[in-house]
């Protein structure tokens, strides 16, 4: 009976299939009619826009989405969005009105229904650009585009750095601006002036563009005196000079040059900054006046030799880019093009990005030259010290640099490049003038040879110039005596470092080759004392805190607190006893180089000059690893204590070969080997036999040359020789090891 009664039980329970009223959540019954409730989220709403992917500049943007295509019956849908992760409260609505600031935003959407939600929507992404896009020029990799802050003065002198007499004017008595409402005056226009050093205008900008170009127009009261009158440097190149002279027209002063251009290749200089300077004013008194206007600094132009192909590169993604040959008149599509076609000398361009945003259009200006200065063929050399050789020439039309190069050996087309190039050559002097120029920091008794290439704002360069040769002076025959100049200052810390503002220094250069007493000599309020020398081209630093109680992380040759270097009116005077043998500033105003804020050093050039005058003085700008590794770990300060300044042009002290070879044997002179640890080498030779080669290497230990005679072009036993015929050429690779690591190479045709 009982298992009846379960079998009965059991049937009852037969399952009733699921219909659309899916999950039943509650039962009721009215007059016994039943119905079932909906438990079915809403279904997933569907994106409308912005589409995935797209870019807007709208000021609001508007996100909608249709509604969810099934509810359940009776029941109404709200809606959730997330932008960016963060979730919104719910809403009835299908779209939201947002102010969204520039960015990528990432966006979903779900519904809900009597607290039932729907899965989020797939996430799409919409871009908010309002910014134009910023198309750069270039070529050959160098760039043709703008990096000069306010260089037409229009919006008062802001980006640029002025000491002295500099003034922003319209026009007034003397000129008007070359274009736009503003110019720049550097220097007085009465008598109550000022010299050529205290008044400068400058700022600073990143390297990599081709030219730089500027207008001035200069004037004079002073015709016969002030030489210079006007000097434009970058870092350590001195790349304008003019004196009052150059524009002496005989009549009623002030004589004027007139506006002029001047453009010049900025490219091969390494710097990671590039600091324009420009000083005029008096040389010698302050009296009669000589002053320049300055216009329209730009790097925004470019000298080229032929029709190179132009690269046109936004800054993001875009819809277009076009430009111009025709002055505006056609516009073409494409972001590469070749200049054959260029009507007049500008090209237009501009870009339009994704978002629909479009930059004004910019300009470039390019002047086409093909034609290299005429060579030189007068280059002179005169010995006139046991470390000095002066050389002079007559400057070609069209030139606004020189390279000029020695070497131990005769040169040649084939071997210029490879001849040493002179550190801080001078800036050309007009057309037809006679330039001259001291080559320093070589060898006594040693004969060089000098040639010179004189080159364009597109660097096309000159046909080799006549080459000529000059031994210095025997330091014990000849010029025995010790001369102002055979030690300079070469590099102040006058601002202190970060450690501390009394953290100073003062680094002494020796430009000859050999070791010099310093005993009872005199420097920045230290008397050097009994014992001390600085090595052959080396240097000499004195602190006022010894290595573990200052900024740098060298060994000072002496501590010394007495040592003082003055923020402002600096003149630092180094005395042997007997003579005044090396100046530093002027005494005049801020020091002529340096940067407090930053903790950079004032450096002098690799070729010293005169150390009075500001135009052989530049900022450290260095920012290698070795530069910093004079420095305790942390510190960004820039200065090369106790070492050769790394800012400059070439190495201060070029090490040089000279090969020779004699009777089946070879043999070579390295010299000026100070800073180096180690020397390999390796001679390479054809003979009959087939290529032949020697290496070796030798510990330098501080020498600072070193020669070998006697390597043979063979091989020996105990009783005869065999040579090695018919050898015409010989080339010699040299390793010096170091601090820096440098390779010297020399050919030998026999």
């Amino acid at each position: 009976m009982a298992r009846l009664v379960l079998l009965i039980l059991l049937l009852s329970l037969t399952a009733v299939p699921l219909t659309n009223a899916d999950y039943l959540d509650t039962e009721t019954s009215t007059g016994n009619s039943f119905s079932a409730g909906c438990w079915s989220p809403p279904s997933v709403p569907e994106l409308v826009g912005p589409t995935d992917g797209s870019y807007t500049n709208d000021a609001e943007i508007i996100m909608d989405w249709n509604k969810s295509s099934f509810v359940c019956p009776g029941q109404t849908a709200e809606y959730l969005y997330e932008l960016n992760g963060l979730e919104s409260g719910w809403q009835n609505e299908t779209e939201i009105n947002l102010a969204l600031a520039e960015g990528v935003y990432s966006w979903r959407v779900k519904a809900r229904t009597d607290g039932h939600e729907s899965a989020y929507s797939d996430i799409w992404t919409v871009t908010v650009d309002r910014t134009a896009p910023v198309t750069l020029m270039s070529f050959d990799g160098y760039s043709i585009n703008e990096a000069v802050v306010n260089g037409d003065f229009e919006t008062d002198l802001n980006g640029w750095q002025k000491q002295g007499q500099i003034i922003r004017t319209a026009a007034d008595d003397y000129a008007d601006p070359i274009s736009g409402n503003y110019m720049v005056r550097i220097g007085h226009t009465d008598d109550d002036g000022s010299e050529i050093w205290e008044n400068k205008v400058s700022q600073k900008i990143q390297p990599g563009a081709k030219n730089l170009s500027f207008y001035y127009n200069f004037f004079s009261f002073d015709p016969g005196f002030d030489d210079p009158g006007m000097i434009v440097r970058i870092n350590d190149y001195n790349v304008f000079y003019l004196s009052a002279g150059d524009i002496d027209s005989g009549g009623p002063t002030p004589n004027e040059s007139g506006w002029h251009q001047l453009s010049f290749d900025i490219s091969q200089i390494p710097d990671p900054m590039l600091e324009i300077v420009f000083y005029s004013g008096n040389t010698g008194d302050e009296f009669n006046q000589s002053w320049v206007y300055i216009d329209k600094i730009s790097t925004a132009e470019a000298v080229v030799a032929g029709d190179p192909n132009i690269t046109l590169t936004a800054n993001e993604p875009v819809l277009e880019t076009k430009y111009s040959l025709d002055g505006g008149g056609s516009w073409n599509t494409g972001n590469s093009f070749n200049l054959t076609p260029l009507i007049d000398d500008t090209v237009w361009y501009y870009s339009r990005d994704l978002a629909g945003n479009s930059e004004s259009y910019k300009t470039s200006r390019f002047v086409k030259d093909g034609d290299a200065p005429a060579a030189i063929d007068d280059l002179e050399a005169l010995s006139v010290s046991k470390q000095s050789v002066n050389l002079t020439w007559t400057v070609p039309a069209e030139t606004t640099v020189y390279d000029l190069r020695y070497s131990l050996n005769p040169i040649n087309e084939a071997n210029f490049a490879s001849a040493m190039p002179v550190p801080n050559p001078p800036a050309p002097r007009v057309a037809g003038d006679s330039q001259d120029f001291e080559v320093t920091g070589l060898d006594s008794a040693m004969t060089y040879y000098f040639a010179v290439k004189s080159g364009d704002a597109a660097l096309n360069w000159s046909d080799l110039s006549n080459v000529v040769s000059d031994t210095t002076l025997d330091e014990i025959s000849e010029d025995p005596d010790l001369n102002p100049g055979d030690v300079v200052i070469n590099e102040l810390m006058w601002m202190g470092t970060s450690w501390r503002a009394a953290d100073e220094y003062l680094e002494l250069r020796n430009m000859t080759d050999r070791s010099i007493d310093l005993s009872g000599w005199s420097v920045g309020g230290v008397t050097i004392p009994s014992g001390k020398s600085i090595p052959a081209h080396g240097y000499f630093l004195i602190t006022n805190f010894d290595k573990d109680g200052s900024g740098i992380n060298v060994d000072p040759d002496l501590v010394d607190s007495d040592l003082e270097l003055d923020d402002v009116d600096l003149q630092v005077e180094l005395y042997n006893g007997i003579e005044i043998i090396d100046t530093a500033d002027n005494g005049e105003g801020l020091p002529a180089a340096g940067e407090q804020e930053t903790y950079r050093s004032m450096e002098r050039d690799a070729t010293p000059g005169n150390g009075y005058d500001a135009n052989v003085w530049h900022t450290c700008l260095d920012d290698s690893a070795l530069m910093h590794s004079y420095w305790d770990s942390g510190r960004n300060d820039c200065g090369t204590p106790g070492r050769e300044n790394l800012s400059q042009a070439p190495v201060a002290v070029g090490s040089m070969l000279k090969l020779f070879y004699y009777d089946h044997r070879t043999g070579f002179l390295a010299v000026n080997l100070q800073g180096f640890n180690q020397l390999k080498y390796t001679l390479i030779y054809d003979s009959n036999t087939g290529q032949q080669a020697i290496s070796g290497q030798v510990e330098l230990a501080g020498q600072e040359q070193w020669e070998i005679t006697d390597l043979l072009l063979g091989s020996c036993s105990t009783d005869s020789c065999v040579y090695h015929e018919g050898v015409t050429q010989i080339n010699l690779t040299v390793e010096l090891i170091g601090p820096v690591n440098r390779t010297l190479t020399a050919l030998l045709t026999i």
